[in-house]
């Protein structure tokens, strides 16, 4: 089997922002084990190397950055390149934590911040952000396909990410997965009422189609996943929210669970490889 990433799911379910369409509500939620998420952790690592993983994406199913095992977790597997996903909320917010995420060794091991993105506002709003990230840290953004982010076309999403620096952009729709828990109803409510039948949504998709396929390809992944270059900007889309099964040997993520156990799949327990 090989991988393109592993996920690492931090064990904890804080989150100091609360999204509508919340993909971690619909998704099953295995039990948090702290003591066996930190025993099993060095098999994690090797099975990633087994696996032939290019990245590592810290995630979970609340916030890395209010999460007392973000620097274990960065530690553990620093020797690849690091992402962490975050909505980036404290560290746009408080500059001394900005300064604390730059002066402590463990945080330096971080190479890409992927931070979520549902508003154009919030670009300008975490401007001190994308400033303070200097030549090493790399920011990506992932933008969630909502009526706001459609109010911009996908011309000014990509000079925007030109003008402050941000490297990567990565549209997703919002979608429900294949199973959805009892817990996620009232999420997959609100996305069947405010994005599936969404009349601008689906504008912009089509016009977003037809830019798309004039940038120069980068590079394709083996999932089938094209980056094109606009402006010096790498850009992405995902139709979907997680990775729901594989059924090929080359796969987009393993997933390093909350429970202490990996998995090919975010939604079943059954994916489990130990």
């Amino acid at each position: 089997m090989k991988a393109q990433t592993l996920a690492v799911c931090l064990p904890g379910t804080a989150c100091d922002k609360k999204c509508p369409y919340c993909v971690s509500k619909m998704t099953w939620n295995p039990p948090i084990n702290e003591d066996v998420w930190l025993h099993n952790i060095s098999k994690a690592v090797f099975f990633a190397q087994m696996a032939q993983v290019t990245d590592v994406i810290i995630t979970g199913k609340g916030e890395p950055f209010i999460n007392d095992y973000l620097c274990r977790a960065l530690s553990a597997f620093r020797q690849w390149p690091l992402i962490v996903q975050t909505n980036g909320k404290r560290l746009a917010g408080n500059p001394e934590f900005l300064k604390h995420i730059l002066s402590v060794v463990e945080f330096g091991h971080i190479n890409v911040l992927s931070v979520s993105i549902d508003n154009p506002e919030q670009v300008e709003s975490y401007k001190a952000l994308w400033n303070s990230m200097g030549d090493i840290l790399t920011a990506r953004i992932t933008v969630m396909l909502t009526p706001e982010v459609c109010k911009m076309s996908f011309e000014e999403w990509v000079k925007v990410c030109a003008l402050y620096k941000i490297r990567g952009l990565t549209f997703r729709e919002v979608t429900i997965p294949t199973e959805c828990t009892l817990e996620g109803e009232e999420t997959k409510q609100w996305i069947q009422t405010n994005i599936a039948t969404n009349s601008q949504i689906a504008e912009w998709k089509h016009h977003f189609d037809s830019s798309f396929d004039l940038g120069p390809i980068l590079r394709r992944l083996p999932y089938g996943a094209i980056i094109r270059d606009f402006d010096g900007v790498s850009v992405t889309k995902f139709e979907y929210c997680i990775q729901d099964s594989s059924g090929e040997d080359d796969i987009r993520s393993l997933i390093y669970n909350q429970d202490g156990h990996l998995y090919t799949s975010w939604n079943s327990p059954a994916s489990m490889i130990f």
